[in-house]
């Protein structure tokens, strides 16, 4: 029932958190697919008089301009986009210069890209530290 999909816009993101907070039993934390819904969760969030992080943890992704600056700051997933540009850029121009019969056009390419957490202000500190093998 927490599970929610919301479009990439603040105000339907707002207001599809919205009717996930007004459920008899809510979220204490929330994992949002970008930064963008995160902001629309938290304004949700305050617009009920739940207070950010003390009732409610959000965690965005992508690290967007502005979610440092956001109130409070948001805690987000970082990415290095000009890497991850510069990788896929460069991996089309190969594509590209090789001939149109090869082998390897259409095959899926894998690069590891260094992520990394930016913990601001939108959730409470972790207790203990865990880790996991995936």
């Amino acid at each position: 029932a927490w599970t929610i999909q919301a479009p990439y816009n603040i105000a339907e993101a707002k207001e599809a958190c919205g009717a996930l907070f007004d459920l008899p039993e809510r979220p204490t934390a929330l994992l949002c697919g970008n930064d963008v819904i995160a902001q629309g969760a938290i304004y949700a969030a305050v617009q009920r008089g739940m207070q950010v992080p003390e009732d409610l943890s959000v965690l965005g992704i992508g690290d967007f301009k502005g979610s440092k600056e956001m109130e409070p700051p948001l805690t987000t997933i970082h990415f290095p986009a000009e890497e991850i540009g510069g990788l896929a850029g460069r991996e089309m121009c190969g594509l590209i210069a090789q001939s149109e019969g090869s082998k390897t056009m259409g095959q899926l390419v894998r690069r590891k890209c260094q992520i990394s957490l930016a913990e601001r202000a939108t959730c409470l500190p972790v207790r203990r530290a865990r880790t996991f093998d995936l």
